[in-house]
């Protein structure tokens, strides 16, 4: 049995893709920010760096805490390939997914796939550590996702997000 699906281009879950896959890596930014900003502040008030050499580390620590995830997340999405920003056919059976994009095809076993991540709005095709494709949900009549959650149910089992 073979299942297919058209999935739109979205650029909103291609986001929200990029921000799961770079969420192990942003974990570790916002204390590392807090503490930079914090140590430059008791820096500056013990006096013992002089302002010019402070004020810069309270920059930089709160561009990590609050800037730096925002700018990971676009520039990713800018500098993603034009090929992978078009709509893409998935089909997958027992043994094979295959994305067929317009300007390429890649075909991949389930038991190369690393994991399957269950979204309310998406399932998330982990194939590595920085690399996921998004099936969105909302692009299946309700026959393919019964089709799809059972193929994968037996295949690669989804983890909650």
């Amino acid at each position: 049995m073979t299942s297919y699906v058209h999935v739109p281009y979205d650029e909103t879950l291609l986001r929200r893709t990029i921000e799961y896959m770079l969420r192990p890596h942003l974990k570790r930014l916002r204390p590392a920010g807090l503490a930079m900003a914090g140590g430059a502040v008791i820096m500056a008030v013990t006096g013992v760096w002089p302002l010019y050499l402070w004020a810069p580390v309270i920059v930089l620590g709160l561009f990590f805490t609050f800037a730096m995830k925002p700018y990971l997340i676009g520039n990713s999405v800018k500098q993603q390939w034009a090929g992978i920003k078009a709509d893409f056919r998935l089909d997958a059976d027992e043994e094979w997914v295959s994305f067929s994009y317009p300007a390429f095809q890649t075909r991949i076993r389930w038991e190369a796939m690393e994991k399957v991540v269950e979204t309310p709005e998406a399932w998330l095709l982990v194939l590595g550590r920085i690399q996921a494709t998004a099936v969105p949900k909302s692009a299946m009549t309700p026959e393919q996702l019964a089709e799809f959650t059972a193929l994968l149910a037996r295949r690669r089992p989804p983890v909650p997000a």
